[in-house]
């Protein structure tokens, strides 16, 4: 089991930050956007959740990716940076 806080784990949250705001901004949303859009799939999200995410201070659970990426209109592998 990886270690919390470690410099590679926080650097793989930063990572996959970056690459969803970045898909965010691509397919036009907002964050109060993409959470609209994960309620009407029944998978509510706060919107602080959101941000600790794309600011990389968390990561959401895996099954929820498949349903971002959808939102997102990419796929779950665009989501994932190579250090994870």
């Amino acid at each position: 089991m990886a270690t919390v806080g470690t410099g590679r784990d926080q650097a793989s949250k930063e990572a996959f930050g970056n690459l969803l705001r970045l898909h965010r901004l691509e397919a036009g949303l907002t964050v109060l956007g993409v959470q609209a859009a994960l309620h009407r799939y029944g998978k509510p999200v706060s919107e602080q959740a959101w941000r600790n995410w794309e600011k990389g201070r968390a990561l959401p659970p895996l099954t929820l990716l498949p349903t971002m990426a959808d939102i997102l209109n990419c796929n779950v592998q665009d989501l994932v940076p190579p250090s994870i």
